[in-house]
């Protein structure tokens, strides 16, 4: 499973997939938390915060990646 988010919508067209704050999405995630690796890129506090609360939710920070 890929999942993808935005803090906002594009502009050239309509954005289907989550908008808003990256970390209000992760407690709703249904993932297989020993079978799941973190990607993720975007200011360093932003993904600091997702590391975090991914780690927070029980995936291993092993499988957590910044950019």
């Amino acid at each position: 499973m890929v999942q993808i988010a935005a803090s906002h919508g594009e502009f050239f067209g309509p954005w289907q997939w989550y908008r808003g704050l990256v970390t209000e999405a992760i407690p709703n995630l249904q993932v297989n938390k020993s079978n799941t690796v973190i990607m993720t890129v975007g200011p360093e506090i932003m993904m600091e915060a997702v590391a975090k609360d991914f780690i927070k939710q029980g995936i291993s920070p092993n499988s957590v990646y910044l950019s």
